[in-house]
């Protein structure tokens, strides 16, 4: 069976699946005992093998490139993506073996064709600067596609740690896809990071950075722009403390009268990328990061006047969805995603967009 056929079945039920060995993670000790991972490539997707206990020592003789039969693989998942688990009752056959390049061409994805549960590499710039939760980095990647929200352990953590937003990044890991949420996990086991010397290692032939006159109501896109205006009397709605809505004439519309609503960062910004303009809607944490400030309390303590002196006429990266056309801009969006550049990162983003506009005029 083919694995992308054995990735549709029941969890529980068992195949047989030909694959090609992509990856073979080192064996490593959990409380259920001695696990190797190993990740296989099928004609159209990839998925991760675990075998533990007497099986490690079967599963750690594998070879990036072994074209294999599996036979009678347990389908099954962990914490919601799915995975095969080869155990005692499995058998393992290789059957030849293909050329490395052929394996990394497999690993290659583009982050809009990414599917929950592969395990793949994307190529992008870095949409932010890294931050540390204390137990993990993350950070956005974009690749001219989309977005891709990176989380990283251990030694790809560090590494991940040492770079700056518009830095040329080569990303692989398990991936989780929620909705129109696209995540890659660069675990311990399994995954890397690897900081590229220039954008122009890059393959930028597929990169779309739409102006804002190519959008219409539906799309998604990350546009450059600059800061003409923040259109608000206050920088925050009043929010329901049970379910977060938004307070409209003393009452939540689920939980009725609230008596003491709360305040939660909310900050209009007006983009203009001399195309058009859109009035892009910055909610929670994405307004707190837009403003510069390191939590909400701090943006909370501003008022609209000091919003104003810190971003009007400065150069901003938002990743909008447009909602609706405007009655003032032209467009209504609310943002995903947003970041208003520093000198340095502005001269990044020019760079970048420089080498993407070459390419086009090129033909490449």
């Amino acid at each position: 069976m083919k694995l992308e056929d054995a990735l549709n079945l029941e969890e529980g039920e068992r195949a047989d699946v030909e694959a090609v060995v992509l990856r073979v993670s080192s064996p490593y000790e959990t409380k259920a005992g001695r696990i190797v991972e190993v990740v296989l490539g099928g004609e159209r997707r990839n998925a991760i093998l675990v075998g533990s206990g007497d099986v490690v020592k079967d599963l750690e003789s594998l070879s990036v490139g072994d074209e294999v039969v599996l036979v009678d693989v347990l389908v099954g998942e962990f914490r919601g993506t799915p995975r095969f688990i080869f155990d005692e009752e499995s058998e393992l056959h290789v059957k030849g073996s293909i050329d490395r390049t052929e394996v990394e061409e497999k690993l290659k994805r583009s982050v809009e064709d990414l599917e929950h549960g592969d395990y793949a590499r994307i190529e992008g710039v870095l949409r932010r600067d890294p931050y540390d939760t204390g137990g993990k980095v993350v950070v956005d990647v974009y690749d001219g596609t989309g977005t891709a929200r990176v989380r990283a352990w251990g030694d790809a953590a560090d590494v991940l740690a040492g770079m700056e937003f518009g830095d040329p990044v080569r990303v692989e890991g398990v991936v989780t896809v929620r909705g129109d949420r696209v995540s890659v996990s660069v675990l311990r086991s399994l995954g890397d990071v690897e900081p590229l010397d220039g954008p122009e290692e890059l393959d930028l032939s597929r990169w779309r950075w739409p102006s804002v006159d190519d959008l219409s109501v539906g799309d998604v896109g990350e546009i450059l722009g600059t800061v003409v205006a923040v259109p608000a009397r206050r920088h925050y709605y009043e929010a329901c403390p049970r379910c977060g809505r938004s307070v409209r004439d003393g009452a939540c519309p689920e939980h009725g009268p609230v008596e003491s609503p709360e305040k939660r960062p909310f900050l209009p910004l007006v983009v203009d990328d001399g195309t058009g303009t859109v009035r892009v809607a910055l909610f929670g944490y994405r307004a707190v990061e837009a403003a510069g400030c390191d939590d909400e309390q701090e943006y909370l303590n501003l008022d609209v006047s000091d919003l104003e002196e810190r971003l009007v006429g400065r150069p901003v990266v938002a990743e909008v969805e447009v909602r609706d056309v405007g009655d003032v801009e032209d467009l209504e969006a609310v943002g995903r995603r947003a970041r208003v550049l520093s000198d340095r990162d502005a001269v990044k983003e020019a760079h970048l967009r420089g080498l993407l506009l070459l390419e086009r005029e090129e033909g490449r």
